[in-house]
């Protein structure tokens, strides 16, 4: 008695590509929706705002008076492996709070860490601050906010070093790029390449005898006839 194995399914690449090929129309076609819904919510958000200011780090503090200004080194070095740890005290959720209540609570400490980017400038003792809104004021108030609040946060902790402002916060003139035609045909991209799933997904669970040709592949028997309509 011969048993039919068909649990196993394999899926003919050039078949495959000859159903995306029939199917472009419907692909094609989820493609431009994807990229006319993009298109639509990239072009109608909010115009974002940016603010960004430069502070200069250092372990070494200059607030005290010193028969030796000589910059050393180690000093450089130290202050640079030390940025890391400044970056992440001025993430954290007490100084973030801190910037809020100098903004007398018009955000809070969460709105304030999504609206920050801090990073390190080049490697360098140098941190730049960068905050994007939807308020051109906002985001130059939480610049300088931040600006205002770090030196007394990080040597707090530290007992000593200081900070310099090289750039003050500035206040943005014009939006940002939104990227719209970046994001558009992102858009257009996840909607093709969603439609080429949904035709293998199709493919994959489809059962259906569509030729001859399938019934020795999928259940290893001979066909006599074939009755065509």
């Amino acid at each position: 008695m011969r048993t039919l194995n068909y649990s196993k399914k394999e899926i003919d690449i050039l078949e495959l590509l000859e159903i995306v090929w029939k199917k472009k129309f419907w692909i094609f076609a989820l493609a431009v929706v994807a990229a006319v819904i993009s298109f639509i919510l990239v072009s109608s958000s909010a115009p974002q705002y940016e603010a960004s200011g430069v502070m200069y780090v250092t372990n070494k503090d200059y607030s005290v008076q010193s028969t030796d200004d000589t910059v050393y080194k180690s000093d450089i070095d130290s202050s640079r492996s030390m940025v890391t740890t400044y970056l992440e005290i001025l993430k954290s959720r007490s100084f973030l709070t801190e910037v809020s209540d100098a903004l007398d609570g018009k955000y809070s400490w969460q709105e304030i860490y999504r609206m920050v980017s801090l990073s390190a400038v080049n490697d360098t003792e140098l941190i730049m601050v960068r905050v994007v809104s939807d308020d051109p004021q906002d985001s130059h108030d939480v610049v300088r906010a931040v600006l205002d609040k770090a030196p007394e946060k990080m040597f707090g902790i530290f007992q000593g070093g200081s900070v310099q402002i090289v750039d003050d916060a500035s206040y943005p003139n014009a939006p940002i790029g939104n990227g719209l035609i970046k994001k558009t045909f992102l858009g257009f991209m996840v909607g093709a390449v969603l439609g080429v799933l949904i035709v293998f997904l199709i493919k994959f669970f489809d059962q259906k005898i569509h030729k001859a040709s399938e019934l020795t592949e999928r259940y290893n028997i001979s066909v006599l006839g074939e009755i065509r309509r």
